[in-house]
């Protein structure tokens, strides 16, 4: 059997990039064995261009966002399946200066575009515990992080283009024109496989800097459903319930909870909230950050078979389709160059 590429992994990153290979008509085989607790089953997926305690506008947002949006309501279309949802963001203001530091900083054309309103307080949600009004963010919303890999696993599976089995490199045989893997024969390999990568003979020196995250699942009939809250912990309305979200750990990478999250989390909430809610879950996973926060995308610089498009972390929603796109037009149209910001070839 002979194909494009083979893709390792079928997380946010492998399912972004295996339908952008698609759409210029390449073909694949994808090689995935799911774990529920993998940081795209666990994470948000949330979509925000004004990040941090500071408030500020994250990494690339004028040109993320907007290719996002087309990226994944078109993706919807061609899956048949309902996983993009743009929602407000509503983040609390913490004193009246931050208010009206935000009344002036919102008309400036950088952050415009992001702003929906200023709220005052008497305008903002009773259910918050502050009470110096809130910012009110456009551009948000958060990806169905479940839905979108079960309708894209049997979308490919349809097209006979996904095994659910491990991928095992010591298998791999490079060739004189590609590669070859248990006698299907590639172009390239590209590896979107998340922290699994750091096992790499080729790949287990990227820097990964991984940090597990833990998350709740909790109910109330107190809480707004037509908005995400945000500030020191995130309040994201599911289908039944709310996810509330998310600790950041960097020692403790094991996939167990842990009480001491729940109380963190439980802690933080109880200061953004003031109603009360029940905890009726939590789930952990590791997410794949690297040393500097920007993803890992290219082609290795000793063996030009092998790619990688991973390290996304925890913005990974935002950064797919930006950077699978880059990737595609780089190895298909050989019309981009890889964003040395992003390049793997920076570390090695």
């Amino acid at each position: 059997m002979t194909t494009d590429y083979i893709l390792v992994g079928h997380g946010l990153a492998g399912a972004v990039l295996a339908h952008q290979l698609l759409d210029c008509k390449q073909s694949l085989v994808v090689y995935n064995l799911d774990n529920p607790r993998s940081s795209s089953r666990v994470a948000g997926g949330i979509f925000n261009p004004i990040t941090g305690r500071k408030m500020v506008k994250t990494w690339k947002a004028d040109e993320l966002f907007p290719f996002l949006f087309h990226f994944y309501k078109k993706l919807e279309k061609k899956l048949g399946a309902s996983f993009f949802h743009p929602l407000p963001i509503c983040r609390p203001f913490l004193s009246p200066e931050e208010h009206n530091n935000w009344t002036v900083k919102g008309t400036e054309p950088e952050y415009a575009p992001y702003v929906e309103k200023v709220a005052s307080a008497a305008e903002s949600d009773t259910c918050l515990r502050h009470h110096f009004g809130s910012l009110i963010l456009r551009q948000t919303g958060y990806v169905d992080l479940s839905t979108i890999l079960e309708s894209s696993k049997l979308y490919l599976k349809k097209l006979n283009a996904y095994k659910e089995e491990a991928f095992d490199e010591s298998l791999l045989q490079f060739e004189k024109n590609g590669i070859s893997y248990q006698g299907i024969k590639a172009k390239k390999i590209i590896f979107c496989n998340g922290e699994a990568l750091r096992k790499s003979k080729y790949f287990g020196r990227l820097p990964f800097r991984l940090v597990k995250g833990e998350v709740l699942d909790i109910q109330s009939d107190k809480l707004p459903k037509n908005k995400i809250l945000n500030r020191g912990a995130f309040v994201l309305p599911c289908k039944d319930h709310f996810r509330a979200g998310a600790t950041y750990d960097w020692q403790n990478l094991s996939l167990e909870t842990t009480e001491k999250a729940c109380g963190q989390l439980c802690k933080k909430l109880d200061t953004l909230l003031s109603v009360s809610y029940e905890v009726i879950g939590q789930q952990a996973g590791i997410r794949p950050a690297t040393f500097d926060r920007r993803p890992f995308v290219g082609v290795h610089p000793e063996y030009p078979d092998l790619a990688v498009f991973n390290g996304l972390g925890t913005k990974g929603v935002s950064l797919a389709p930006y950077f699978g796109d880059q990737l595609v037009r780089f190895l298909v149209k050989k019309s981009e160059k890889i964003d040395p910001e992003v390049d793997m070839k920076r570390v090695f």
